[in-house]
């Protein structure tokens, strides 16, 4: 065990059993911050801990070894119970038994879609404003709903501020906008109607080969060639491409403008979100319609632009993969399984394949029929 994984397990050991200590000696938040050397915020929140979990259930979470982050998820689960006949007890041991077989990220999965199941009867979509405007002449607004219906508003939202979009304007701004079009001044339309410009590549198509009306082009081996395929040779990371050809009077022409295909099209999208409808990075719950589209073989190392190496990845998660297998591991990268073909997460070379276990998962087509075969990980969706 290395020096870090040792200070690591002392100090989960440590924080577990500070809690047991504040329940007992009752300190003021000050007191503990100046003490602990931490921040209110964080002494406020180990109060708050305390005083949900009570000390009879601090005591057997202690007891099971459970970090203070992993003890943190659990109270904030039970506190979402109050008020409701649940057996708060018989709870926290399947909570325990859970957090002795995942990972804290997974174990906050399951205990959110626990108290979800048990609150589900009293959960009521819900929009507030509120009243007073702070320093800029802002008011703020929130709001909750059903998963998938908030996940089509935001879909709809980001399609819009796509459009509307400037080199200049963060993306939520962009939003903001596209829900004030959206209220304020529906079109019917889901983007703005102006074409939304993003970079262009021309390419000078080679005087040797020959361009027929019919879009094909004659190589000097006879080989007729599609333009569009040889602009997806040339391009990686650019948004159009328009290409010029030489014609029969002598000067160069332009002969089509094409959207590049080291982007997924709307149909490769659908289809990706049926086989994948969350985000493939373990842990992560962000619907595939609002995610990347990742290559999961980099378009910039030759991967093909085709569902066979699709993969959905939020923005977050997308940025952080390691695309290029040949250079040192950092955050890691999204890969298949050879076998079921799922995408899942390999920290570093060598490493089993850890796949995203959140139960949406189970509804997307390729890990059904994993789940039916009883393949990999598939068999943990048996219990």
């Amino acid at each position: 065990m290395s020096p870090i994984q040792q200070i690591l397990q002392r100090r989960a050991a440590e924080d577990s059993a500070l809690l047991l200590h504040i329940a007992s000696e009752k300190p003021s938040a000050s007191d503990l911050a100046a003490w602990g050397r931490i921040t209110l915020k964080r002494a406020r929140r180990m109060l708050w801990v305390v005083k949900v979990l009570g000390r009879a259930l601090l005591t057997k979470l202690t007891s099971r070894h459970l970090s203070y982050d992993e003890i943190d998820i659990i109270a904030s689960g039970l506190n979402k119970l109050t008020g409701t006949d649940t057996d708060r007890v018989k709870l926290v041991d399947d909570f325990c038994e859970q957090a002795a077989k995942v990972l804290p990220h997974e174990l906050e999965q399951h205990v959110k879609q626990t108290v979800a199941n048990l609150t589900a009867h009293r959960n009521h979509p819900r929009l507030a404003f509120n009243k007073t405007a702070d320093a800029n002449n802002h008011l703020y607004f929130q709001g909750a709903g059903p998963a998938e219906l908030v996940a089509a508003v935001e879909t709809e939202l980001v399609a819009t501020a796509n459009a509307l979009r400037t080199d200049s304007m963060k993306f939520s701004e962009a939003m903001f906008h596209a829900l004030v079009r959206k209220v304020l001044h529906p079109s019917g339309k889901t983007t703005d109607p102006f074409l939304p410009y993003r970079n262009c590549y021309v390419i000078v198509l080679d005087p040797t080969l020959r361009y027929h009306a019919d879009g094909k082009v004659m190589t000097t081996t006879g080989t007729l060639v599609d333009v569009k395929d040889l602009v997806n040779q040339e391009l990686q990371p650019y948004g159009y491409a328009v290409a010029y050809a030489l014609s029969t009077g002598g000067d160069y022409e332009h002969v089509g403008t094409y959207g590049v295909q080291r982007f997924f099209n709307q149909h490769q999208r659908f289809v990706g979100s049926l086989e994948h409808p969350i985000c493939a990075y373990p842990g992560c719950d962000r619907p595939a319609k609002t995610c990347q589209a990742h290559h999961v073989q980099a378009a910039a190392l030759g991967g093909p632009t085709l569902l066979s190496n699709y993969a959905p990845l939020c923005a977050v998660h997308n940025g952080q993969n390691d695309d290029d297998p040949s250079k040192p591991p950092k955050n890691g990268r999204i890969e298949f399984d050879p076998a079921t073909r799922v995408p899942g997460l390999r920290r570093f070379p060598g490493d089993p394949l850890r796949y995203n276990l959140n139960p949406v998962t189970i509804k997307g087509i390729r890990r059904y029929l994993a789940y039916l075969r009883g393949e990999g990980y598939a068999a943990s969706f048996r219990d």
